[in-house]
């Protein structure tokens, strides 16, 4: 009978942990779309995107916005700007950031 009790106890936790498990896919990583100057606007992401992009993505020349995706406090921030912007954001480096840039190939 003792048996039967303690199969019983550990039927009935094993159940209650299995409902109580987190069976939900995990959540979908935020993106956000966002022009250069709107992105310009925050220090951290700037520096960001100084760490995470090169000016390579601009080597072929087209018309309308190039993009480029940046992943900031567990945000994808997709940043569209403009060849020419693209090219000056480069160009000019903020205070703290030491990164050589050549735009150059």
């Amino acid at each position: 009978m003792k048996t039967l009790k303690l199969a019983m106890v550990a039927i009935i936790l094993s159940l209650a942990v299995v409902c109580l498990a987190d069976s939900k896919p995990p959540a979908a990583k935020k993106t956000v779309c966002i022009s250069l100057s709107q992105a310009m606007s925050e220090p951290g992401l700037v520096a960001a995107m100084y760490d995470q992009l090169g000016p390579a993505f601009l080597g072929v020349e087209h018309p309308g916005y190039y993009w480029a995706t940046v992943k900031y406090n567990s945000v994808s921030y997709r940043i569209f700007a403009p060849r020419k912007a693209w090219k000056r954001f480069f160009l000019t480096k903020p205070v703290g950031i030491s990164q050589k840039i050549s735009l150059h190939q």
